[in-house]
C-alpha cells in the first residue's frame, strides 16, 4: 500500500496519537501483519508546517532509506492523448 508522509507509518509513534487520531500505518498494523511505506519529499519547513509531525523515527517505521540525491525520471515513451476526456475523480469520484 502507499500512502503520502503523515498517511503513514505507525500514528502511536507521533504526535497525532496525543489526538486521538489513527493513520494508515496503524491500521495496517493492527489488522494485517502488514508494513506501509512512505515515500518521502523535501518540504521546505518554513512554508509547509503541515506536512511534519513530531516522530519517533524507530516507533513509526520498519526501516528508513536516505538518498541525498536524486534525478528525474524520463518517460519509457509517449503516451497517445486519450480518445475520450479523463473524468476529474477527487474528491468524491472514487
Amino acid at each position: 500500500m502507499w500512502a503520502h508522509n503523515t498517511h503513514v507509518g505507525d500514528a502511536r509513534a507521533t504526535d497525532m496519537a496525543q489526538g486521538g487520531m489513527d493513520n494508515i500505518g496503524l491500521l495496517m498494523r493492527q489488522r494485517l501483519p502488514g508494513r506501509s511505506s512512505a515515500i518521502g519529499v523535501v518540504y521546505d519547513p518554513d512554508h509547509e508546517g503541515g506536512n511534519y509531525v513530531p516522530t519517533r523515527m524507530a516507533g513509526r517505521y520498519d526501516a528508513l532509506l536516505w538518498i541525498p540525491e536524486a534525478t528525474a525520471l524520463r518517460p519509457l515513451h509517449h503516451e497517445q492523448r486519450p480518445g475520450e476526456p479523463e473524468l476529474e475523480t477527487e474528491p468524491t469520484g472514487f
